[in-house]
C-alpha cells in the first residue's frame, strides 16, 4: 500500500481476502465477529477495510477488475519461472489507483457494459444479459459481468451459477473463477465456486478450461461431463447421466461420493442456520443421493441416520458429529 497506510503484507492479504476473495461470505457468524474485532483493534486495518468496502460497492469496480485481470494475465506470461500469488493479492498495492484511473480515462476506452449481480441466502435469480445469454444465480452468489465489442467476461467471486450462452463467434464468452478460466461459444454449463476448488458441469455443447495456475494445461469438457479444478491440480474428467440430471435450478442437489463437508456448503446457501461438521473424519464422509433444497432439515436427519451421526444445535449453528458408542 502507499505510505499513508503502513500495513504489513500479512494484514493486507487477510483484509483483501476477506472482502474480495469471498472469505466473508463463507465465514461463520463467530468468525465474522472475530474478524471485525481484529479490524477495530487497529485504525490502520479499519481504514483499509473501509476503503476496500467502498471500492467493492463502487459502480466502476467491474471496470477496474477488467484492467486488473488483464495486467495479471500479462504478469503470468512474463513470470513463468516464479510461482504466482493469486491475482487479487498481486495487485493489492495498486487496487485503489487502478479504480481511480479507470474513472478518469473511461472516455478513452471502448464502450463496455458492466454490472455486478448478487444473491442472498435462499435467494436465486435469473438475469437476461444484453447479448441474450441467460445468467442463473444460485443462493449466496456474486458475479461481475463485463461486456464489450470484443469479449464477454464474467467473474464468479463466490457461489454457483449456470450460463446459457448466446452464440456470437466474434465475442468469446469467458467465465473466470479463482482457479480457472472457462471459455464457451454457444453452450449451457454450470460453475460452482468453493473456497478450495471450482467445479464445472457441462449440460450442452462444450467448453475449454484453462487452469489459472497450471498455464500449460488445457481441457475440453463436453455435455455430460464434469471437471474439478484446484489451485495446483485438476481432476479427471468425469461423466454423469445427463438425461436424469437435476441441479439447484430444479430445486435439488445430486451427489455421488461427495465429502459431507462439501455437501453442507451447498445446503448452507439455502438455509438460515449454518451447518457444520465436528472433526475432519466426519467432514470427509462420502455421501451420495438426491436432496431436496426445500427440505434441508429433513436432509440432515436422513444423513445423520444413515451415517450414525448426532445432530447438535450450538447457538446459531447446527453441528453433525459422531454418535457416542452405546455400552452394553
Amino acid at each position: 500500500m502507499n505510505k499513508e497506510i503502513p500495513i504489513s503484507p500479512q494484514e493486507e492479504q487477510a483484509i483483501l481476502s476477506w472482502f474480495i476473495h469471498g472469505a466473508k461470505e463463507q465465514a461463520s457468524p463467530q468468525k465474522v465477529k472475530d474478524f471485525e474485532g481484529w479490524l477495530h483493534e487497529s485504525p490502520v486495518r479499519r481504514a483499509l477495510a473501509q476503503r476496500i468496502e467502498r471500492i467493492w460497492n463502487h459502480q466502476s469496480f467491474a471496470q477496474a477488475l477488467l484492467k486488473i485481470e488483464q495486467a495479471s494475465h500479462r504478469e503470468r506470461l512474463t513470470s513463468r519461472k516464479t510461482p504466482m500469488r493469486p491475482w487479487y493479492l498481486a495487485i493489492a498495492a495498486s487496487l485503489v489507483l487502478v479504480i481511480t484511473t479507470t474513472i478518469m480515462y473511461n472516455s478513452n476506452t471502448q464502450r463496455t457494459i458492466k454490472r455486478i449481480y448478487q444473491t442472498e441466502p435462499k435467494q436465486v435469480s435469473r438475469q437476461k444479459l444484453t447479448d441474450g445469454s441467460i445468467l442463473d444465480l444460485s443462493a449466496t452468489t456474486k458475479v461481475a459481468v463485463s461486456y464489450n465489442e470484443r469479449k464477454r467476461r464474467i467473474r464468479l467471486f463466490n457461489g454457483e451459477a449456470q450460463f446459457s450462452v448466446a452464440k456470437d463467434p466474434s465475442r468469446p464468452f469467458v467465465v473466470e473463477s479463482r482457479q480457472a478460466s472457462i471459455r464457451a461459444l454457444g453452450t449451457i454449463f454450470n460453475v460452482d465456486q468453493r473456497y478450495g476448488f471450482t467445479e464445472l458441469t457441462v449440460l450442452e455443447g462444450e467448453v475449454v478450461v484453462n487452469p489459472l495456475e497450471q498455464t500449460r494445461k488445457r481441457f475440453v469438457v463436453a455435455a455430460g461431463e464434469m471437471l474439478r479444478i484446484t489451485e495446483h491440480s485438476t481432476g479427471a474428467i468425469k461423466t454423469f447421466d445427463l438425461a436424469n440430471y437435476k441441479s439447484w435450478i430444479d430445486g435439488y442437489i445430486q451427489v455421488k461420493n461427495q465429502r459431507l463437508s462439501d455437501l453442507l456448503v451447498e445446503f448452507n446457501r439455502f438455509t438460515d442456520t449454518p451447518l457444520t461438521t465436528k472433526g475432519h473424519e466426519i467432514g470427509s464422509l462420502l455421501v451420495s443421493g438426491s436432496f431436496d433444497l426445500k427440505k434441508i432439515d429433513t436432509n440432515i436427519q436422513i444423513l445423520a441416520k444413515l451415517h450414525n451421526l448426532k445432530i447438535q444445535h450450538q447457538g446459531s449453528h447446527t453441528v453433525l458429529e459422531s454418535s457416542e458408542e452405546q455400552t452394553p
